[in-house]
């Protein structure tokens, strides 16, 4: 998909649902992204997320190990097996 024809139906939505006050929440968020601080923050955001995800993978081999032994002595206890 485009980012043309994303933004179009992006823009159809918003105009369905938001309306009244909301309307102008929608405005200023659009607004932030449109705007250097709020390109900075889009741009930052992968980058978080890998970093985060980076740290999914860390730790202490042996506290794996505990965590799966425990797992699985959970689900045979409750007959998850």
């Amino acid at each position: 998909m485009t980012q043309e024809r994303y933004q179009s139906m992006m823009d159809a939505v918003s105009a369905e649902m938001w309306t009244g006050k909301h309307a102008a929440g929608w405005r200023a968020q659009m607004e932030f992204l449109k705007s250097d601080d709020g390109a900075t923050y889009v741009n930052a955001l992968p980058v978080e997320l890998d970093a985060f995800r980076a740290t999914l993978g860390t730790g202490d081999e042996a506290d794996h190990a505990r965590d799966a032994q425990e797992s699985q002595s959970y689900a045979e206890t409750h007959s998850v097996v």
